[in-house]
């Protein structure tokens, strides 16, 4: 069996046998450092404009809580997906 293949406007064949592994952009650790990184930037915004100026907490301290609650959160989105 022979799988044929555009790669550079050129045709390859390759053997079917000759096949181990077949990678893809979309593994399961992409999809799960992706979803730290929205969850981050998501949780530090939400964090920093939610401040309000006659709160106990500083805006870093609300950035920081952002940070610390959508990072694990958007992890286990990106973690999800993997499923």
């Amino acid at each position: 069996m022979l799988i044929l293949t555009k790669s550079n406007n050129k045709k390859v064949e390759i053997r079917a046998n000759d096949i181990w592994k077949i990678k893809t952009k979309r593994l399961g650790g992409h999809n799960f450092g992706m979803g730290i990184l929205i969850g981050t930037t998501v949780g530090a915004i939400s964090g920093a404009t939610l401040f309000e100026s006659d709160s106990f907490f500083s805006r870093g301290d609300n950035t920081k809580t952002g940070v610390v609650l959508g990072a694990p959160a958007g992890a286990a989105i990106g973690g999800y997906n993997i499923v």
